[in-house]
């Protein structure tokens, strides 16, 4: 479970065995034994992201956006949206 936002929020895709040899994925660092479908590429530009501190602060309104109980409808309602 995310711990940042609801349950229904946490929508990150995850997979629990390689597709292939060199497909090793990423360990997810929430769901122990699962593996984040990130690619080396996608990894080394968020790593360097986070290096950035304009990047950090806004990371960090994110993550306390989401975590207010009062935007929970509003958010589910837009990944309703999408999923549609």
């Amino acid at each position: 479970m995310n711990p940042y936002a609801s349950e229904s929020a946490s929508r990150m895709a995850v997979k629990s065995e390689p597709k292939s040899a060199d497909d090793k994925g990423v360990d997810h660092p929430l769901f122990d034994g699962k593996k984040m479908d990130v690619s080396a590429n996608e990894l080394k530009n968020f790593t360097k992201a986070l290096q950035k501190e304009e990047f950090r602060d806004i990371l960090g309104d994110y993550v306390q956006e989401i975590s207010n109980p009062e935007n929970a409808p509003e958010y589910d309602a837009y990944l309703r949206q999408m999923e549609a």
